[in-house]
């Protein structure tokens, strides 16, 4: 169990994961999908830049050669989702640039819980984190809920319990025994699930591209796990 001297680190990961998702979604509103997907998913470029700095990880060339795969898999994706914006419009700054500079601090927040897990997750219990975090980020936004969506509540308990309990805890698990920059770039598989349960859940079939684009994401993932 996390000691009171290290509360206020695990109060800074709640921020920032607080700040990686409002930012993030925020992005969506202001600018298009593939310029707040490609800002965002420049935290695993961070975490691998910063990891030698930081938590003397060595990075080798298989991890920004995943890296690359994993953005050109990346781009494959959301521009087929993009296709009838054009690249004016996609970076006006006028539309877009609050949208794209949202995006970046997701990124950046991202990458920093990613590295701050890294060192916690190896001491404590990764459910009494989730725990502690989950109470920090109640506390934050309690101020911003005027009502209380009593009719919402058994959806709030299966986002609260899978989303905010079950995904963390996991990750937090499975932190332990990977390097953060090898973590960082098995998140580019979550676009690949997301098109999966698309699939399987509202029958959205993914077109060409985004098969490529998932096989190219889903063969850095394999590169990142080989060298591990």
């Amino acid at each position: 169990m996390p000691g009171v001297k290290d509360i206020p680190y695990i109060s800074v990961l709640s921020l920032f994961i607080l700040t990686n998702t409002l930012t993030f979604l925020f992005a969506y509103t202001k600018t298009t999908i593939s310029n707040a997907v490609f800002s965002h998913y420049i935290a695993p470029v961070l975490v691998a830049i910063f990891a030698p700095l930081f938590l003397k990880e060595k990075v080798t060339y298989k991890v920004f050669l995943s890296i690359a795969l994993s953005m050109a898999g990346l781009w494959i994706m959301v521009k087929s989702s993009d296709s009838g914006v054009t690249v004016s419009e996609s970076f006006s700054p006028s539309s877009h640039a609050t949208g794209i500079v949202s995006a970046l601090i997701s990124g950046v927040a991202y990458a920093s819980l990613i590295m701050i897990v890294r060192v916690y997750s190896k001491r404590y219990n990764q459910f009494a984190m989730v725990f502690i975090q989950n109470i920090f980020i109640v506390i934050l936004l309690t101020p911003f809920v005027d009502i209380f969506p009593a009719d919402k509540l058994p959806v709030l308990a299966v986002m609260g319990g899978l989303h905010s309990t079950l995904a963390p805890a996991l990750y937090y698990m499975g932190i332990k025994h990977v390097e953060a920059h090898k973590a960082a770039v098995l998140g580019y598989i979550e676009p690949v699930s997301a098109v999966l349960l698309g699939m399987i859940i509202l029958s959205e079939y993914p077109t060409i591209y985004s098969l490529l684009g998932g096989l190219l994401i889903l063969s850095s993932g394999y590169i990142v796990i080989r060298g591990n």
